[in-house]
């Protein structure tokens, strides 16, 4: 999987409306229920979206996570707050990634983002 198709992957996973279609809705449109809700787009999807448009607008872009510890932390929070076997599972899984990359045992600390992203798509596509 490249980075992008991993950020939409995981984007999907926890919950973020992800449209591909440059032509889709603008970021914020209505729910059935009447309430704005947001929509992310692939970086590809944005470049053509904000070409597409007479003047820039704001679109929000599926965040990177395979590149950004921050925005793992955030799924890592949301994976403990779903299921705690999910984030027992993503820790065991985590671990073996860090163990073949560093070759010895070590703890999460020493993991980068994108073997975090990396564990986190193992533990939802077994």
């Amino acid at each position: 999987m490249t980075k992008e198709e991993q950020s939409i992957f995981i984007a999907k996973t926890i919950g973020l409306e992800v449209i591909s279609d440059p032509c889709g809705p603008i970021s914020l449109t209505k729910s059935p229920y009447g309430l704005k809700r947001d929509v992310f787009y692939p970086p590809e999807a944005v470049k053509i979206r904000r070409g597409s448009w007479p003047k820039p607008m704001s679109v929000k872009i599926v965040p990177s996570y395979p590149d950004s510890l921050e925005k793992m932390h955030e799924v890592e929070e949301w994976l403990i707050k779903k299921d705690i076997t999910l984030w027992l599972s993503y820790s065991d899984e985590l671990r073996r990634i860090c163990d073949r990359t560093f070759g010895f045992a070590c703890c999460a600390y020493h993991a980068t983002a994108a073997h975090r992203a990396e564990a986190f798509i193992k533990i939802f596509t077994k």
